[in-house]
């Protein structure tokens, strides 16, 4: 990343906080649920992504046999269309 594109990042990071701020009911001490909650989110989603392949396989491997399993059982996984989109 270099400056201009850091400088960017900053920017928007502030006008996000900026309208957090602006357009919430919430105290300055309330902030960090609802933040800390989306970044729990999309790291939750990169892992995901990151071991989707090999969580498919397993649970391909187990189908039909006695140790099969669903694969909400093997992984935490969110449908599609509820996953953070890139």
């Amino acid at each position: 990343m270099n400056r201009d594109q850091l400088k960017q990042l900053e920017d928007d990071l502030w006008s996000a906080a900026d309208n957090l701020r602006a357009n919430s009911d919430l105290k300055a001490s309330e902030y960090g649920t609802p933040v800390l909650g989306l970044i729990f989110l999309k790291f939750a989603d990169i892992n995901y992504r990151r071991h989707e392949a090999d969580i498919q396989a397993e649970h391909a491997a187990l189908k039909g046999t006695r140790r099969e399993k669903p694969l909400h059982e093997i992984a935490v996984a969110s449908s599609p269309p509820a996953r953070w989109s890139a």
